[in-house]
């Protein structure tokens, strides 16, 4: 299991060029079990199941979409235009970026799997194109599935199912949502967020 273990780790390390595990140990050296915990919940995050705890509080998000073209020009949707509050084309490129902060919140310490906890984005159209701008979400097995609220006809609260990301690690403090299936909420399909706080 050892021999297994080192090979898969490395490879890991390898895949994920960002993770930060700070000064090498050279032979002779002291270690603190602060110090050796401290690489291993580094790796764990890159390589293991994302947590609750990880996810919680605020990400700088920036979704990404090509310009299209519309029969006279290229164009892209308003929200990535600067005039309306995007950040415009990035660079010279095909695509146009729209920002905003994402706010993963909890009102208990429950896994979100046993009791959702909440989600809401400070723009439209960055992590969703639907005007839904809050909700709950449930984190299961590296997927962040995301619910809204609507009232039905007779004001009752309805939560629907909005759809799923994959959660990818990019580094310590950097995430990518992957759009695996959406139904509520035209979820966007290139996000990446870094932890604010």
């Amino acid at each position: 299991m050892k021999k297994l273990f080192l090979p898969f780790l490395l490879i890991a390390i390898t895949l994920n060029a960002e993770l930060d595990l700070g000064d090498d140990f050279a032979p002779g050296d002291a270690i603190s079990a602060e110090e050796f915990n401290l690489k291993f919940k580094k790796l764990n995050q890159a390589v293991g199941e994302i947590s609750d705890s990880y996810m919680l509080g605020k990400w700088n998000c920036t979704s990404y979409k090509p310009s299209y073209w519309d029969g006279d020009k290229y164009s892209v949707e308003y929200p990535y235009e600067i005039a309306d509050g995007g950040n415009g084309q990035v660079g010279n490129g095909y695509y146009y970026s729209n920002s905003g902060i994402f706010t993963l919140t909890e009102t208990d310490t429950e896994s979100s799997l046993n009791s959702p906890k909440n989600w809401s984005i400070s723009r439209d159209d960055v992590i969703e194109d639907s005007g839904v701008e809050s909700g709950t979400y449930t984190l299961l097995a590296n997927k962040l599935i995301l619910f809204f609220s609507q009232k039905s006809p007779s004001d009752e609260v309805i939560n629907y199912w909005g759809g799923t990301f994959k959660i990818i690690i990019l580094g310590e403090n950097r995430i990518s949502f992957e759009r695996i299936e959406y139904m509520g909420l035209a979820l966007n399909k290139n996000i990446i967020c870094d932890k604010a706080s």
